[in-house]
């Protein structure tokens, strides 16, 4: 295992996604007004498109959005486009907006739902309401297959199926919200086959809530935060050899609030670690040996190694105001306790860590490392 100490600046961003974020509410705060009028007085939706762009930029290069106005308050919609790493960023974003901004703004990550409004789609007129659905639930995931058969669709399905399915997914969108469906629809399919009584298939319209008979006793089934805290265990089998050890090859147990780079780990795929990099954030654990997690007569060592974890974020969060990291969740091993996140702002995460660790004597050493299994690891408490 190669480490390197706090003091190598590599992974630290001139421009963190913190900054970013900050520069990004300053730019909007000073356009929004200009925004509101071009929407209020139906501008070009393009000139419109353009101009929120140009207010965004600072904290994206690429963001995709909708705005307009309800009635009473204008709406900045920030869509992840079916992307849960892009919701983290987005989330993070919006937890920072000003009071300036919220006076005239709702920020809602995630499409709403928006009932059963009628689109133009190939000299159709379709709605939410012309398509029944079949849904097939994957127990292990708990996520479904969605199959959508609506009569309408069917010249679309014949010539070019890839275009009726991406028409099927806007439409779960507006019946369901962009939220419910990214966190409860894995695959969706069409088929040009009318259901029959044994398929138990519902109007789409009725979609959500079957949704919500089902996920509607859990506390935020169908919101972004709700989404984005949801987690899911898992269990390996670990490699005990503490001479050749390799972090996070030792975990037995754990849980994650997003899987897919825990995954990617461990097959050596930076197909999120480089995104994540390339908004100026880090996504990884800071992990520690278990040696002195001992269990006495209160206490196990399971508890005292959550408790301590626990702590961990605790600390880092309180240093850092709640706004320089994203927790994912958490994992224990045969030799050592880790803490994953995403960091916002890296230098200041690993600053409070380095404080935390100080203080604890019965831990004799700290590292922190990426999610890349080739990376090196970062001291924050060498061992003595």
């Amino acid at each position: 295992m190669h480490e390197k100490v706090l003091a190598d600046k590599t992974l630290f961003f001139d421009r963190p996604f913190t900054q970013k974020i900050n520069y990004g509410w300053y730019s909007f705060s000073h356009g929004e007004k200009k925004l509101r009028e071009m929407i209020s007085s139906k501008a070009a939706s393009d000139d419109i498109t353009e101009y929120c762009c140009e207010l965004l930029s600072p904290a994206f290069s690429e963001v995709c959005f909708e705005v307009g106005f309800n009635g009473e308050k204008y709406d900045l919609i920030l869509t992840p486009e079916k992307n849960k790493l892009m919701l983290f960023f987005l989330d993070a974003f919006k937890k920072q907006a000003p009071e300036k901004v919220l006076k005239n703004w709702n920020i809602i990550l995630g499409r709403p739902a928006c009932g059963n409004q009628i689109l133009g789609f190939h000299g159709e007129k379709i709605s939410p309401a012309d398509v029944l659905v079949k849904l097939e639930k994957d127990e292990k995931s708990g996520q479904c297959r969605a199959v959508g058969y609506s009569k309408k669709l069917l010249h679309v399905l014949k010539r070019d199926k890839n275009e009726a399915l991406w028409f099927f997914d806007l439409l779960l969108d507006m019946a369901l919200g962009e939220i419910v469906n990214m966190r409860y629809i894995d695959v969706i399919d069409m088929t040009d086959k009318p259901f029959g009584k044994k398929d138990n298939a519902v109007p789409l319209m009725d979609l959500f809530l079957e949704f919500k008979k089902s996920h509607g006793d859990k506390e935020g089934w169908d919101t972004a935060e709700g989404y984005l805290e949801s987690c899911v265990g898992y269990q390996m089998k670990p490699d005990e050899d503490s001479e050749n050890f390799i972090p996070r090859h030792d975990i037995y147990v754990g849980f994650s609030s997003f899987s897919p780079i825990i995954d990617c780990y461990y097959n050596k795929d930076k197909r999120f670690t480089d995104p994540v990099r390339n908004n100026g954030a880090v996504a990884g654990f800071i992990f520690y040996p278990l040696w002195d997690f001992e269990e006495d007569g209160e206490s196990k060592k399971s508890d005292k190694v959550l408790d301590f974890r626990d702590e961990l974020e605790a600390y880092i969060n309180q240093k850092t105001d709640n706004s320089a990291f994203c927790f994912l969740g958490g994992a224990t091993g045969v030799f050592f306790g880790y803490l994953d996140f995403i960091a916002w702002d890296l230098k200041a995460v690993l600053t409070a860590a380095e404080e935390f660790f100080a203080d604890k004597d019965f831990i004799p050493y700290a590292c922190f490392q990426m999610f890349d299994e080739d990376a090196d690891s970062i001291s924050l408490k060498l061992q003595s």
